[in-house]
């Protein structure tokens, strides 16, 4: 990210690297060199995209379960916990289920706390009324 190295899902888990992915979709993603010449144009897929839908999953949750279950964990308690990894309260516990602030979620996804990160994010950011749509 210009002229810096940065963790992929860390970047896209941003508001700007969210709209850079989103807007990439489309035209690819440039690879750079050291001198920041573009070198490869990637296509940024999805899971759809990928087969890494609901047929890729081991379990019987899937991804949408997955999804649904943490989408209920904050309808149910709302977004009143830590960003993780910073204060503890988005652990996996001995079973493999993410719990939050002590409350079992059912989720199982590696990427649950990245996923409670960008909802409580946009939760904060609904509040203060720094938004943009997309269209």
């Amino acid at each position: 990210m210009n002229g810096q190295e940065q963790e992929f899902i860390t970047y896209v888990a941003t508001q700007e690297g969210g709209k850079w992915y989103h807007d990439s979709r489309e035209q690819g993603a440039q690879l750079l060199n050291a001198a920041g010449e573009s070198v490869a144009t990637v296509e940024i897929g999805t899971k759809e995209s990928i087969g890494h839908g609901v047929g890729f999953w081991p379990s019987p949750i899937t991804f949408p379960g997955n999804i649904e279950l943490i989408k209920n964990y904050v309808y149910d308690n709302g977004v009143n916990y830590d960003y993780a990894p910073d204060g503890g309260d988005i652990v996996k516990n001995e079973d493999g289920v993410w719990t939050v602030a002590d409350t079992v979620t059912g989720a199982t996804l590696a990427g649950t706390p990245n996923y409670f990160n960008m909802i409580k994010a946009a939760c904060e950011q609904i509040a203060a009324g720094n938004y943009t749509t997309v269209e």
